[in-house]
């Protein structure tokens, strides 16, 4: 049996992110996989629900100094506790600890444990002068400890390979996708609609932009004349300037900040919401669109790497520049005044959605990659 563990930071992005893939690869008697994130009680009533066999583990999100050694000496603790075949780790932080416990842990095991890391997005890609040569620095160095490194999007794998992160690590292209099964998308493109509302489901926090979005509606709802269309931001609100934002420019009414939500309850603001809109400054192959796109939304997306990846330009959305809050409200304004672009981009939505976006051809390769990386370990 190939033991697994899935390392990521938070129990949210845990439960949106990997909770399916957990499930499904250890329902497979090949295979036993746990989650590991730190402990919440809500988070962790739903592992259990749902089967999940979860390690707590206290990992804050960002990087402190002062928090390093601590979570070094808990993740290796846990690789002697559990003597995992494969640590599968995620996101920038959990993909740093886990890589740098891995070698550590290896240098005395017997049994060597393959270290896989997983890019959601590179961080350096949000990032200009110093601070983007340091994050950048910490990738290349950090693949030098990695076996397999995965990448949801062509850009960020083209990314890795020019500043020669496949020296030692195999680079992989995996995609990303959602369950079909969680969502009851309508069987058929929606209708133009008589009202408005947007909807962006992502984390509220620097690297997703909101504050371009927040300006885009105040555009839409002045100049454009749209003065009852609303924005919906689902998610964990991460970012206060956000709020502070829509505060200052008065769209306290127009704005709302939902906080944590089901995947039910995700659905439903798919379901209610005409059109999906998300500002990142980078992103691995974002679920927010592709779920978007099953439920027949038309996308309006910054031309960053992952949401250009998703989103095809004047075919099932647009893409806009990167800070560019005025093309987003123009693109938007289009898709409401336009005759039969809206119910157009939401069909071929829908249909790239169905044919390309199932998580369960991204579980069937990575059990792939698994067996592989436990055949060739020397």
């Amino acid at each position: 049996m190939i033991r697994v563990l899935d390392v990521i930071t938070t129990p949210q992005g845990g439960r949106r992110l990997l909770t399916h893939r957990v499930a499904e690869i250890d329902r497979d008697p090949e295979f036993e996989d746990f989650l590991v994130c730190p402990a919440e009680d809500y988070f962790t009533r739903a592992f259990a629900e749902l089967g999940i066999k979860h390690i707590p583990l206290e990992m804050g999100r960002e990087i402190e100094a002062r928090a390093v050694p601590g979570e070094l000496r808990s993740m290796l603790r846990l690789l002697r506790e559990h003597k995992p075949d494969i640590v599968h780790s995620h996101t920038s932080k959990a993909g740093a600890i886990a890589r740098i416990a891995c070698w550590i842990h290896n240098r005395r095991a017997r049994t060597r444990t393959i270290s896989i890391y997983q890019v959601h997005s590179f961080g350096f890609n949000g990032f200009s002068g110093l601070k983007r040569a340091v994050y950048l620095g910490l990738e290349v160095f950090l693949s030098g400890l990695t076996d397999i490194v995965l990448f949801q999007n062509a850009l960020e794998l083209a990314q890795a390979k020019s500043h020669g992160m496949g020296r030692r690590a195999r680079l992989r292209y995996i995609g990303n996708g959602i369950n079909f099964a969680d969502f009851k998308p309508p069987a058929g493109p929606r209708p133009r609609p008589a009202s408005w509302k947007l909807v962006c489901v992502a984390r509220v926090e620097a690297k997703k932009n909101h504050r371009m979005l927040i300006r885009a509606v105040e555009l839409l709802r002045g100049r454009y004349g749209h003065s009852e269309l609303e924005l919906f931001c689902v998610g964990e609100v991460n970012d206060r300037s956000a709020l502070e934002e829509a505060a200052r420019l008065g769209l306290e009414g127009a704005v709302h900040f939902t906080g944590v939500k089901t995947k039910d309850e995700v659905a439903g603001y798919l379901s209610s919401c005409q059109v999906s809109v998300l500002s990142s400054v980078a992103e691995g192959l974002p679920r927010g669109l592709m779920e978007s796109m099953l439920f027949g939304l038309p996308c309006v997306a910054t031309d960053v790497p992952g949401s250009s990846e998703v989103v095809a330009d004047g075919e099932d959305g647009f893409l806009v520049p990167l800070g560019d809050h005025e093309a987003m409200a123009e693109r938007i304004d289009r898709l409401i005044r336009e005759d039969g672009l809206y119910e157009r981009l939401s069909r071929q939505a829908m249909d790239k959605a169905r044919s390309r976006f199932d998580e369960d051809r991204v579980i069937g390769e990575l059990k792939g990659i698994y067996r592989e990386a436990v055949r060739g370990r020397s």
